[in-house]
């Protein structure tokens, strides 16, 4: 398995589609947790913490 990794290694496109991706996944956990606030907000429960526990206010 080590071989196919070493032969990329310094490879431009490597890198640049490994940014891409770290920089799309980390944009896209920005938005679920500001859609998770709005939520809270919007429907004035602690989502998050119902996300943590699993459980919800009746």
């Amino acid at each position: 398995m080590m071989e196919e990794a070493d032969m990329f290694w310094g490879v431009e496109w490597v890198k640049d589609l490994h940014w891409g991706f770290a920089t799309t996944l980390l944009g896209l956990v920005v938005l679920h947790i500001l859609g998770a606030l709005y939520e809270s907000y919007r429907l004035k429960e602690n989502l998050p913490l119902s996300m943590i526990t699993g459980r919800r206010r009746r």
